[in-house]
């Protein structure tokens, strides 16, 4: 059992790697990439639980990913990028459209 996990762990973890070397733009393989990184994650944790160091450098990889998507982040320029997309918009003044 432990090994048919650890198959299945290998593969996903090369099938993720793929996918962040090779990245194709769409929503759906964006999701998919962070479910894999998570799937890769979690199977390392717990495949390696017994292995102290192991065990603590994913938590402390998690704890340091964590941090900055806790952090407030900065205020938006309402106005400035109302501005910008106005003038993007003026560029397209007297095209037809079909």
């Amino acid at each position: 059992m432990r090994t048919t996990l650890k198959r299945a762990w290998h593969w996903i973890a090369v099938l993720w790697l793929i996918l962040c070397l090779y990245p194709v733009e769409y929503r759906t393989s964006r999701i998919v990439e962070i479910a894999g990184a998570a799937v890769v994650w979690t199977g390392a944790l717990l495949l390696w639980w017994k292995v102290r160091h192991v065990r603590i450098g994913l938590v402390l990889l998690a704890v340091v990913v964590a941090i900055p998507l806790s952090l407030p982040r900065r205020a938006v320029d309402r106005e400035g990028l109302a501005a910008d997309y106005c003038r993007g918009l003026r560029s397209y003044r007297g095209v037809r459209d079909i």
